[in-house]
C-alpha cells in the first residue's frame, strides 16, 4: 500500500500488530458523519462511498484510507463512509494512532 511505502520491514511488522482486520459486506457504515471518531481505517480491498450532508462526495477503493481527520482534529466525523462492495478493512484505534503519530 502506498500509504505505508516509506516504512521499513521492522516498522511494517510493528504496525501490523496494531491493526485489526475486518471483513465486511456491502452496505456497512464504517463511519458516520457527526459521530465521535475513534478509529483510523484503511480499505485494503473493496469499494466504499463517502457522503456528507446526504450527498455523495467521493468513492474509495483499494489502498484508500479515512478517519484521520476526526483523530487529528475536533474528534467528529466529517462524512459518512459506507461499503459499496464486500471489503477488507484495517482498523487502528485512536490510542494506537496517536502513539504512532508521536513516534
Amino acid at each position: 500500500m502506498p500509504l505505508f511505502g516509506s516504512l521499513s520491514e521492522a516498522e511494517l511488522a510493528e504496525l501490523a500488530t496494531r491493526f485489526e482486520v475486518k471483513e465486511v459486506g456491502p452496505g456497512v457504515r464504517l463511519a458516520g458523519e457527526g459521530a465521535t471518531g475513534s478509529s483510523f481505517f484503511v480499505l485494503c480491498r473493496g469499494k466504499a462511498t463517502v457522503t456528507a450532508g446526504g450527498r455523495e462526495i467521493a468513492s474509495l477503493g483499494d489502498g484508500d484510507f479515512f478517519g484521520e481527520i476526526a483523530l487529528l482534529g475536533h474528534g467528529r466525523r466529517t462524512a459518512t463512509v459506507t461499503t459499496a462492495s464486500p471489503a477488507r478493512v484495517l482498523v487502528l484505534v485512536g490510542t494506537d494512532f496517536r502513539e504512532l503519530q508521536a513516534s
